[in-house]
């Protein structure tokens, strides 16, 4: 228990306006997942599944998924699920390998880098191929609906 200077215990009020000990507070959990804060004993409750079966509350468009995996509705099976991530060479990390080669020839560097390489986003459960985020900050759908 949190104690003042003098010994007594740190008191604040509750919704009643009575007060209280600080470590008699409980945290409103549901505040916290509404508006997406961190507990720290539970990690991120913002966009947690709602159910153990990993049901996603809301889904992501395909045509909005960039570099990190998100939770879609797949056009191929139904089901919302996280996608899963995979990067891939493409246009722009033969454009730093070329530059890169120019400037100091290591131009095998960019083909090691993951940050030069554009992201494959597949179905978490069919593992369908969606869509493509490349790294000049477009989305290629191959999936639709």
């Amino acid at each position: 228990m949190e104690k003042q200077a003098n010994g007594a215990p740190i008191m604040t009020p509750d919704q009643t306006g009575q007060t209280m000990p600080m470590s008699q507070i409980q945290p409103d959990h549901q505040t916290f997942a509404r508006e997406g804060y961190v507990d720290p004993n539970q990690g991120f409750v913002g966009q947690q599944p709602v159910g153990g079966d990993q049901q996603f509350r809301t889904a992501t468009p395909l045509a909005n998924l960039q570099r990190s995996a998100a939770p879609v509705d797949c056009p191929a099976c139904g089901a919302r699920a996280l996608t899963v991530t995979k990067f891939k060479t493409g246009n722009t990390t033969h454009a730093w390998a070329f530059g890169v080669c120019i400037c100091v020839c290591l131009g095998c560097i960019p083909y090691l880098v993951k940050g030069t390489k554009d992201v494959e986003h597949r179905c978490g459960k069919c593992s369908k191929h969606l869509a493509t985020w490349h790294r000049s900050g477009t989305t290629e759908v191959l999936a639709h609906a």
